[in-house]
């Protein structure tokens, strides 16, 4: 085993004198300038002074970088944004000419909803007398005797709108009739602070001599309400009943104006049901 391991020992002493050899040639070649092909260019040195950085070049670029992301991104956000916010885009959408512009409700109390009651003097009354004068001339040609009101989505605003309206027009001593045709989720017997035991509902069963009754008088002369009665499990049916056709003609007999408060446009069928039985249809969008 010694003698193994000597050997061993001169296996590798061997090999390291022949790469020392190796190394060296290489290193008498580079010496030559034979194989060596590196030049220096630029010699090395120390700097006496901190480097200058350029930062306002730096801020400046970064300023209208961001700028130009902000101004697309402005651009994109508003090309992708579909919402309704002026007259001219209800103009654009629904090809019609705007009635009016009405103020936003404020979250509260249903009953103190009726601006025209509650601060007839204020600009927001003043708002509904615009649109009840807007109404009188669009219907020049063809006298308005019903009118529907409808919104393309729940809470815009249909209900207060339709109630304010019935009122303005009340005032002007026509006698009008204000229907809750909402069977899904009425409010107008709130609004009004009525009953709600009778109503739509009940005047579809009833016999005709009856339907005087289901007509409830307000504080405002010449304003009477029918309230949606109890809610039918088939809305859609009722409404578009001969029953209820029959309903609409009998109350246009009664009166000088139906004011058909009716639910909005685009979640059921109703609406449309009922707009072919109206004169006119006014359509409520909500700002945004």
């Amino acid at each position: 085993q010694i003698r193994q391991i000597e050997d061993e020992i001169s296996a590798l002493q061997a090999k390291q004198a022949t790469l020392q050899s190796t190394y060296v040639g290489l290193l008498a070649n580079t010496d030559q300038g034979s194989t060596n092909t590196v030049n220096v260019l630029d010699p090395p040195f120390l700097p006496v002074e901190p480097v200058n950085t350029r930062w306002y070049l730096l801020v400046l670029m970064a300023g209208a970088i961001g700028a130009a992301l902000a101004t697309a991104g402005a651009y994109l956000l508003e090309f992708l944004d579909d919402r309704i916010l002026n007259v001219e885009q209800v103009q654009e959408v629904t090809g019609l000419m705007t009635l009016g512009t009405l103020p936003q409700l404020e979250s509260g109390e249903l009953s103190e909803s009726i601006v025209m009651l509650s601060n007839p003097h204020s600009t927001d009354a003043e708002a509904f007398r615009v649109l009840r004068t807007n109404l009188l001339f669009a219907s020049v040609d063809h006298e308005l005797h019903s009118l529907l009101v409808s919104s393309p989505n729940p809470g815009e605003g249909k209900s207060f709108v339709s109630s304010n309206l019935a009122v303005a027009f009340a005032q002007t001593g026509k006698r009008v009739i204000l229907i809750d045709a909402d069977l899904r989720k009425p409010t107008l017997h709130r609004v009004f602070s009525l009953v709600n035991n009778v109503g739509v509902t009940s005047a579809l069963v009833a016999p005709t001599a009856a339907l005087e009754s289901m007509l409830q008088e307000t504080s405002v002369p010449d304003l009477r309400v029918m309230t949606s009665g109890p809610l039918p499990p088939n809305p859609s049916e009722l409404l578009s009943s001969h029953k209820m056709e029959e309903l609409m003609h009998y109350l246009a007999t009664q009166c000088d104006l139906v004011v058909i408060d009716s639910p909005p446009v685009t979640v059921v069928s109703d609406t449309a049901v009922l707009a072919s039985r109206a004169d006119g249809v006014l359509v409520v969008f909500a700002a945004d």
